[in-house]
């Protein structure tokens, strides 16, 4: 935590800044095993492998004052409500036949989601550390930021996001990387909060069918698609990072 007033980057006064999480703790914390001491591993793996412990996740000291910070936190909290930890496995359901499942999350209140999803990605958006460097807002930085200063934009309306129900048959608990990149076209950043997925639209253009069906909707149930498998880029993903583990380690 800094000790000299510093300008905050929502608000803009200069104020002593905190230590701000860029990925809400709590999505951590969840990920720490029962009886496990509470530290969670980070991994960067190039030529090298580097490896550091954290008790809470990702924080910068030099992003957002109190205030602001608090603010956030109430998208945050409303955030770890929508998405919980446990799963409640009679809201599974199965209604297309064929093995394709959802989850039924229910009524929720869309506005305050979504201002959780803004402020989710304007945070990785102008987050240091590397956990956070393939998320590029371009454009839509400054947009971002302007809802959660509470000025009316159009931007707002076009935020949405396609919910995914996470459950590959190994490492599931691993929070991957945040990356930019396009569905069927339409620009999305991925966010993994086990055991969760999030496919946010950052794109003035709508999702394509059939993923408008299961896009955020104001007055409409919130369901979660059911992805239990990894996709080929996922496991291209994991295999790309086994690999490279290994050879960091002096094992190939």
């Amino acid at each position: 935590m800094s000790s000299n007033l510093l300008p905050c980057k929502l608000c803009g006064e200069q104020k002593k800044l905190i230590n701000a999480h860029i990925i809400p703790k709590q999505y951590y914390r969840r990920i720490i095993p029962k009886g496990a001491k509470p530290h969670l591993l980070k991994f960067e793996v190039d030529d090298v492998a580097n490896e550091s412990k954290t008790q809470s996740g990702i924080y910068q000291d030099d992003l957002l004052c109190s205030d602001c910070d608090n603010q956030i936190g109430q998208y945050d909290k409303y955030g770890y409500e929508v998405l919980p930890h446990q799963i409640d496995e009679s809201k599974l359901k199965e209604p297309f036949g064929h093995g394709l499942k959802i989850y039924e999350i229910g009524q929720i209140q869309v506005e305050t989601f979504r201002l959780f999803l803004v402020s989710l990605v304007w945070r990785a958006g102008i987050a240091r550390d590397s956990m956070f460097e393939l998320i590029k807002l371009g454009e839509y930085e400054d947009g971002l930021k302007q809802i959660l200063l509470g000025k009316k934009t159009d931007l707002l309306d076009t935020i949405t996001a396609v919910v995914v129900l996470f459950r590959p048959p190994k490492y599931s608990e691993i929070m991957w990387s945040p990356f930019c990149s396009k569905m069927d076209g339409i620009n999305i950043v991925t966010f993994y909060l086990p055991p969760w997925k999030i496919l946010l639209k950052l794109d003035r253009r709508p999702f394509n069918d059939p993923f408008d069906k299961f896009a955020l909707s104001v007055g409409k149930p919130t369901v979660a698609t059911v992805q239990d498998f990894w996709s080929k880029g996922e496991f291209r993903l994991l295999c790309d990072f086994h690999q490279k583990s290994r050879k960091a380690a002096g094992l190939e």
